[in-house]
């Protein structure tokens, strides 16, 4: 991943992701409806103990940090970690690649929910089991991982995105196809929604047992 990329990009990432979904273009067609369904999910557990991944600019994130979450987060670019540290001044904002597993000042923590919004492609696919299941440790009972990404439900559906794409189609990143994922998480029980030509949303929820 390239910090200085999106240190640059986080200043109008805001407008170039919202006109892009108005289009219903790839990657962010579906983009408003994903955060929608993030937040629902979010909402049936008031006040809990959030970690979210990859939280940019926390245009997701401010939402809950408003209302009473509890929150901490990771980021890969300073940048991005200073536009959110400035909206949600008591969060715990680690500036650290989520690809690479949780940073040691959260390594004891537990969550009662663990979010990432468009962010989840940045995990290399051959990583991104191992990462859930650390996630889901992670969890206090009853608790739920929350993902909302450019995904596919199948290698199908991505290449017919990836051929309507074209030459915006991304090379570099590494989207959730869930039935490539799911026999390595099915221990995990995962749902899928597919809620635009590229854009999923996965839960798993941990039981109390």
């Amino acid at each position: 991943m390239d910090a200085a990329f999106f240190d640059r990009w986080s200043l109008e990432y805001d407008d170039d992701v919202i006109a892009c979904d108005e289009a219903n273009l790839y990657p962010f067609a579906g983009y408003r409806r994903t955060l929608e369904s993030l937040l629902d999910a979010i909402k049936a557990k008031p006040g809990a103990k959030v970690l979210d991944l990859g939280f940019g600019t926390a245009k997701l994130t401010q939402k809950l940090y408003d209302t009473g979450y509890e929150i901490s987060g990771l980021d890969f670019s300073p940048e991005m970690c200073r536009i959110a540290q400035e909206k949600m001044p008591k969060a715990q904002l680690i500036c650290f690649d989520f690809a690479q597993g949780l940073p040691d000042a959260i390594k004891d923590a537990r969550f009662d929910i663990i979010v990432s919004s468009y962010a989840f492609h940045h995990v290399p696919d051959s990583l991104k089991p191992t990462r859930i299941v650390e996630w889901y440790d992670a969890l206090n009972p009853g608790g739920v991982i929350l993902i909302g990404d450019v995904a596919f439900l199948n290698e199908q559906s991505l290449e017919l995105s990836r051929d309507d794409a074209g030459d915006e189609w991304d090379e570099d990143e590494d989207y959730m196809v869930f039935s490539s994922l799911q026999p390595e998480i099915a221990h995990l029980s995962p749902k899928y929604e597919q809620i635009s030509h590229c854009a999923g949303f996965l839960t798993i929820y941990k039981t109390y047992c």
